[in-house]
């Protein structure tokens, strides 16, 4: 069954909702060392060097939470053996990673996340301090899937060693889920590739008003092309603006707010100004000849 976004929003939410955190930290069975008192006490602070992914969740918690939502079923049906790995010692970059079957190598990996909780400055209003929102900060995530191959319906995106798992909306909707958890005021998320700030922008808006409407002069200017014509365009310096200088994709942090304030920010008047302006005195152009050259299909 298909859901749209804001019913598969709605039905995660109800979902993640019945269970407690006692499910979310549940020990895992698989493994049977005995915690030390220093780490149930990185555990109470919610250290983020903790062996808990995030500060927070055990391996088995969040196999509880994907089991639950139906997503492991999900990848079941479609082959997959699914392999939940987490690597939670750097507070900086937390790994999360998802394999078809027990054997941890590239050639089977379907999920990799990099997130950490970090406090970040946001100037919500232009005549005040910035104010401090403390945010679940995606930095990088890939989802791919090695038994697929590319062919003209699924070309291949700059990045993609694989095509993708097409299930980017219910990925992105458990990290929501995930920072919801942590009392978080937003999700920050990085998208390395345009094509990837294309799809971002269903649910999420640049943090600076003129990358989003930067964003959007783009997919004007480029809108004969494919997305991912489009993407390996700018991936490949065939893009243009009007003084002539290649365009380069500046990978910009991308929001999804839970807090009241940032919620204001990007949907008030002083954001919707900016990105318009923006996107209506920005102009991209493609350099075809170059394009030609440089681009081979899949």
């Amino acid at each position: 069954m298909k859901w749209t976004r804001e019913w598969l929003s709605l039905r995660y939410r109800f979902l993640a909702s019945q269970l407690s955190n006692l499910d979310l930290q549940a020990p895992d069975p698989e493994d049977l060392t005995p915690l030390e008192e220093e780490d149930l006490l990185k555990d109470l602070r919610g250290d983020m060097t903790s062996s808990r992914y995030l500060g927070f969740f055990t391996r088995r918690g969040l196999i509880n939470l994907v089991d639950h939502l139906g997503l492991i079923d999900r990848l079941r049906k479609r082959g997959f053996t699914p392999h939940l790995d987490l690597r939670t010692g750097d507070a900086d970059r937390q790994l999360l990673r998802v394999y078809d079957g027990a054997e941890h190598v590239p050639s089977r990996l379907l999920v990799e996340a990099a997130a950490r909780i970090d406090m970040i400055q946001v100037h919500t209003e232009p005549d005040k301090e910035p104010g401090r929102y403390r945010m679940l900060v995606i930095d990088w995530l890939l989802l791919q899937n090695p038994k697929a191959e590319f062919s003209g319906y699924r070309p291949r995106l700059p990045g993609q060693n694989y095509p993708g798992l097409r299930l980017g909306a219910e990925i992105g909707e458990i990290f929501i889920l995930i920072a919801m958890r942590l009392h978080c005021d937003g999700v920050l998320a990085t998208p390395q590739y345009y094509h990837n700030g294309v799809l971002y922008s269903r649910k999420l808006r640049c943090l600076e008003p003129e990358r989003q409407g930067e964003l959007w002069a783009l997919e004007r200017d480029l809108s004969s092309l494919s997305l991912a014509e489009q993407s390996w365009a700018i991936d490949m310096g065939c893009v243009e603006d009007t003084a002539g200088e290649i365009y380069r994709w500046p990978a910009p942090p991308m929001l999804f707010p839970f807090n009241e304030e940032l919620a204001d920010y990007i949907s008030g008047k002083p954001y919707r100004e900016r990105m318009t302006r923006a996107r209506d005195t920005r102009f991209f152009q493609l350099d075809m000849d170059r394009f030609e050259r440089s681009y081979e299909p899949l």
